[in-house]
């Protein structure tokens, strides 16, 4: 007889972890099972919330023996029967051997869904660089099947060759791989890499198997350590992951920053707790025992240890607080002002002139804390103040070009300078000073580099803003290195036609006459120069005299 529908079970948080990785299909069959009975209880996709869209009977016919089995759970194939009493297409059926496995279900519906919302950009990206590589694509888990008292994740099956491309530590057994399995090895690597970047360094996916580009079973892993679950490995395994990984072409095809896994900051002022620790693993381990709490260790066996509790693993804020002075410029003239702000001791990025540091400002609201220090490497203290002025300076010129019909306003991040005053003075007898702005959402680009050359092909604004820069002021200058997020810039470069006698504000960058001359040797009128009537100067004299 037929079960009648009733309303979904109610599935907890997710507080246990997502299957492990599963060994290729083996090539007997068992038999299967005559067909039972059961209730198929199906969740709404592409979301984090577990949201029950429906419970319908179903007749399910399923192997007795598992043709695949991990540390929490075991892999059965089986077939939905239809109403004229056929087979449906192959599903694998998850049955998890931990003690609640709804919880298991949940914190696997989070990593599928996670998973499958980065694919999207990644996948364009891919489209639009390197069409002839295949896009990426992750099962998500929505189907939870309720069979005599026993629960399964039940997810379509894969046809054709398995392959693990890598763990949640990043690690990969590579293997004598043909041209097809290489292509698919790198689009893999090149996704991990992606997922960090495009989640602005909080999380990625590792533990990647599947066919081809077909994934399963994925492991998000973020900066806080067991926020996804048993298979978030957390800092250490991001770093484990960049320390081994090596740009494929499919990286640099797609212009993915590199991340220097040995020198990846460390989640600012969070500290995870450590998880519930149980003796290590037996050389011969028992087999699971839905009684046994699951061990900790990234093996995935069970021991015998003390009963699960259903705390969830919480994180303490210990951030190290030290006095410091803002100094701002405003209206031509420097204010200052006592706070208090942590800086994380790990940098964030290193460049050639800067080491960028994660920083929390306690005197902002609490929604805008967030910011980032950079420190020079060699740049004095009056040149640290001088570029915050320069960059006030292109502030205006931005207010200025929006004032004219453009088709996208720009702006300038605030910078202010901060005086670490508990830390102890340099030889000059001064605190050192680090530049502090707010945290740009999104990517950061280099659209045009020192010289005003054109780094990103795709927007029309940056040059003719540099263009507008010169008009604007006479001809006194030019502004360049246009970077930032999206229509957002900081860290610009101003070239003057006389800085020997301008004010020493442009830095030591400001290349004069000669950078001026190099921007229109290289820049081209687009579209938005045309829309702004901007004028080229004559050949021979690209940077004229300053006006009155």
């Amino acid at each position: 007889n037929m079960m009648s529908p009733s309303p979904p079970p109610p599935v907890p948080a997710p507080a246990t972890a997502p299957c492990p990785a599963l060994p290729a299909h083996t090539p007997s069959r068992p038999s299967p099972r005559q067909a039972q009975a059961a209730k198929l209880h199906v969740y709404k996709e592409n979301t984090q919330q577990l949201e029950c869209v429906r419970s319908e009977a179903v007749v399910v016919q399923m192997e007795d023996t598992p043709f695949a089995s991990g540390g929490v759970c075991q892999a059965f194939r089986a077939w939905l029967i239809g109403a004229d009493g056929k087979k449906g297409p192959m599903q694998v059926a998850k049955k998890y051997t931990f003690k609640d496995a709804k919880q298991g279900f949940a914190e696997d519906h989070l990593n599928s869904y996670e998973a499958a919302a980065l694919a999207e950009p990644f996948n364009n990206l891919l489209r639009a660089h390197l069409p002839q590589y295949p896009t990426v694509k992750f099962l998500q888990c929505v189907r939870l099947l309720e069979l005599k008292s026993e629960w399964y994740s039940l997810e379509e099956h894969l046809e054709g060759k398995w392959t693990k491309f890598n763990n949640i530590f990043g690690d990969v057994e590579r293997q004598p791989w043909g041209e097809e399995e290489t292509r698919f090895f790198d689009v893999s690597a090149a996704f991990s890499h992606f997922g960090f970047l495009h989640s602005d360094h909080q999380h990625t996916v590792l533990d990647i198997q599947g066919v081809g580009t077909s994934y399963t079973d994925p492991a998000i892993v973020s900066r806080q350590q067991l926020k996804y679950g048993y298979t978030d490995t957390g800092y250490n395994g991001l770093q484990s992951f960049f320390q081994k990984h090596v740009c494929s072409p499919v990286c640099k095809a797609l212009r993915l920053r590199r991340v220097d896994g040995n020198v990846l900051p460390h989640p600012t002022g969070i500290k995870p707790k450590a998880p519930p620790t149980c003796p290590p693993c037996p050389p011969n381990p028992p087999s699971p025992d839905p009684k046994a709490r699951r061990c900790s260790l990234p093996c995935g066996f069970t021991v015998e240890a003390a009963a699960p509790t259903d705390q969830a693993v919480d994180t303490e804020v210990t951030m190290t607080k030290e006095n410091a002075v803002k100094h701002e410029y405003k209206n031509e003239t420097w204010e200052a002002t006592s706070i208090q702000v942590h800086v994380s001791p790990l940098p964030l990025a290193l460049g050639s002139k800067r080491i960028v540091y994660d920083m929390m400002d306690f005197s902002a609201p609490k929604s805008k804390q967030h910011k980032v220090a950079k420190a020079a490497k060699q740049a004095t203290r009056e040149e640290t103040f001088n570029e915050v002025i320069m960059q006030k300076k292109c502030q205006r010129l931005a207010k200025k070009f929006n004032e004219y019909d453009v088709p996208r306003k720009i702006a300038y991040n605030d910078l202010c300078v901060i005086e670490l005053v508990d830390r102890p003075v340099d030889a000059s007898g001064e605190h050192p000073v680090m530049i502090m702005e707010p945290k740009l959402k999104g990517d950061c680009k280099r659209y045009t580099d020192g010289l005003g050359c054109t780094v990103d092909e795709d927007r029309d604004i940056p040059e003719a803003f540099s263009h507008f820069s010169y008009e604007f002021t006479k001809g006194k200058v030019v502004v360049v290195n246009i970077q930032g997020a999206e229509d957002t810039y900081t860290d610009p470069q101003v070239h003057s036609n006389a800085p020997e006698t301008c004010p020493p504000a442009w830095g030591q960058g400001d290349m004069g006459e000669a950078g001026i001359a190099k921007f229109f040797e290289h820049h081209r009128c687009n579209a938005v120069c045309r829309h702004m009537n901007l004028h080229r100067p004559p050949p021979a004299c690209a940077s004229p005299s300053p006006a009155d």
